[in-house]
């Protein structure tokens, strides 16, 4: 993390040099987080489950001659792209013909989260993660990753998951 922040830190010092940071906008994220048997299960690393520790992570978006917010909404990635596209080049579409985000100042949550791995894919609503994995079996773990062998899959979560699988392939 330190040789990060010091890598971070030297792009600013030098927007700041050349003039450029206040034509600049940074987004600072990660695709993935890591854990170190947070769930005390044995995960260590990204890309063993759809853990907070392994699917929660940082963003930070800075804008020219903009004043510093914190939102706590559920949020996405794909937030990102509307935010920008609204915040900074002004368009003024409709963000869902080109996202299944919205502009994160918008203050939305969302209802429920794709979340993918190189081989299976998961939905969180807030409460829960459901992993559907390559076979077409699932499993429902809560908010600390332990699994709920009497949960029962909610069909409109399934649905939904196809569809936004499905909205931009064309």
């Amino acid at each position: 993390m330190a040789f990060i922040d010091q890598q971070i830190e030297q792009a600013i010092v030098s927007l700041k040099a050349s003039g450029e940071y206040e034509n600049t906008v940074i987004v600072v994220t990660s695709d993935h987080g890591q854990e170190f048997n947070d769930t005390k299960q044995n995960y260590w690393g990204h890309n063993g489950n759809f853990s907070k520790w392994q699917t929660q992570v940082p963003m930070a978006i800075i804008y020219p001659g903009k004043s510093p917010k914190r939102y706590n909404h559920l949020s996405s990635h794909v937030d990102v792209v509307p935010t920008l596209m609204k915040n900074v080049l002004g368009c003024d579409n409709p963000y869902q013909q080109y996202s299944h985000g919205w502009p994160l100042d918008l203050g939305k949550r969302h209802p429920l989260l794709l979340i993918n791995s190189w081989t299976n894919f998961a939905t969180f609503d807030g409460q829960k993660t459901t992993v559907f994995n390559q076979g077409g079996s699932h499993d429902i773990f809560d908010n600390n990753y332990k699994l709920q062998s009497d949960a029962v899959l909610n069909s409109q979560d399934v649905i939904k998951a196809i569809e936004y699988n499905a909205k931009f392939l064309k």
